[in-house]
């Protein structure tokens, strides 16, 4: 059986649309992670940034550096 694009679609879509459905109702309902806090607290100031780029990691400074320009 030979199954054409618009039914593959119509599958991906109706699957992706069941999942929303199911999900969205929740979203902010949980509480926050731990990698959540810490990024937050990190990104609140220069010096933590500071702080975190020489003592732990430094892969991560793009993203906190964003992130202190969109908390601000």
């Amino acid at each position: 059986m030979m199954i054409t694009r618009r039914v593959e679609w119509a599958i991906v879509s109706g699957l992706m649309l069941v999942v929303a459905l199911i999900t969205v109702p929740f979203l902010g309902r949980g509480g926050f992670w731990f990698d959540e806090i810490f990024s937050v607290t990190t990104a609140a100031s220069w010096t933590r940034m500071g702080e975190v780029f020489s003592r732990y990691e430094n892969n991560m400074a793009l993203y906190y550096v964003v992130l202190h320009g969109w908390m601000a």
